[in-house]
């Protein structure tokens, strides 16, 4: 009998672990369902950032059409180089 109750706590445990392996994978799935929406946010969001960048640039260039008719000394010559080296 003592061979019963052993192997009795053996499956018990096999049947616990069993069960917190299905709980850990369902909460790995969980994550990389997360992650997959994270990422295909990120894609869309890189996508519309040249459209994006281009519509500013073309904003920028029309407050500086605007702003250059106050005629301030050394205004144009700054904008110029900072529109042919936004980076700097």
């Amino acid at each position: 009998m003592p061979n019963t109750k052993k192997t009795s706590d053996l499956v018990e445990e096999i049947t616990a672990a069993s069960g917190q392996q299905a709980s850990g994978v369902n909460q790995i799935n969980a994550a990389v369902g997360q992650l997959d929406v994270v990422t295909n946010q990120t894609a869309s969001g890189a996508e519309e950032l040249p459209a994006t960048a281009e519509e500013l640039n073309g904003s920028v260039e029309s407050i500086v059409d605007l702003v250059s008719f106050f005629k301030i000394e050394g205004f144009q010559a700054n904008i110029k180089k900072t529109l042919t080296n936004p980076c700097i």
